[in-house]
């Protein structure tokens, strides 16, 4: 970053910078970005690693996992998850509950965890988040619920997977699927999804289980590479 960021003191010059290595390619990329350098990566990144990529892949492996709550918290602190409230209010009162779930010794699995916990806290501490957790068993117990059937077909699987996702990514003001499949990142994930679903048909009943890991098997090839046209000379 120092060497490619020095060009620049010489009228005219250019450099480009060129690695099998991603992680140094990410991290040259970011340290240039603190200097307000801009590059392009022809290398693109990986779909998964993208904000919605990440959420998308959250909320599959949260719910095949039982919806632990620490796994739970995780999703929840994600930039997109609002669960249709105004979003400041949302993350007070999913740090409100983290909170109260740090003083529980013993927590089960679901939100029936969640409110079995709430029951031994201080009733003072809980304003909001038993609203919050109701909200969370709506959005999430039709998805859950696929998960203890033996197979379930892919396609109700990736339907269900996306209901969540788009419940949960909605604001008091703006629908989840505006903020899940909006800008390059997230109409790519789009595509994937609806390619995904258009070929489920090959795979048909599947164990529910395995669907996190199918999901990532298949979305980890998957580059998001950004439009060219920001730094003229590197």
């Amino acid at each position: 970053a120092l060497s490619l960021r020095r060009i620049l003191e010489t009228d005219g010059k250019t450099a480009a910078l060129v690695t099998p290595d991603r992680n140094l390619a990410r991290r040259v990329t970011a340290e240039l970005a603190r200097w307000k350098i801009n590059v392009d990566d022809s290398a693109g990144y990986p779909l998964t690693k993208s904000p919605p990529g990440t959420f998308m892949r959250q909320c599959a492996h949260v719910v095949a996992n039982g919806t632990a709550p620490i796994d739970l918290l995780g999703l929840l602190k994600h930039p997109y998850a609002a669960g249709g409230m105004n979003p400041p209010e949302f993350r007070k009162l999913v740090r409100r509950l983290e909170v109260t779930l740090r003083h529980s010794p013993h927590l089960g699995l679901g939100c029936s965890a969640l409110r079995a916990t709430l029951q031994e806290a201080d009733r003072e501490k809980l304003k909001g988040i038993e609203r919050l957790i109701d909200g969370l068993d709506q959005i999430i117990a039709p998805f859950a619920l696929m998960f203890e059937l033996p197979k379930v077909p892919l396609k109700d699987l990736l339907a269900g997977h996306i209901q969540l996702a788009e419940a949960l990514a909605t604001t008091n003001e703006q629908d989840g699927e505006m903020q899940l499949w909006g800008g390059k990142d997230g109409e790519a994930l789009a595509l994937f999804f609806a390619e995904l679903n258009e070929a489920s048909h090959f795979l048909g009943a599947i164990n529910a289980k395995h669907y996190p890991a199918l999901i990532d098997a298949l979305l980890s090839p998957r580059v998001q590479r950004p439009a060219y046209g920001r730094h003229p000379r590197l």
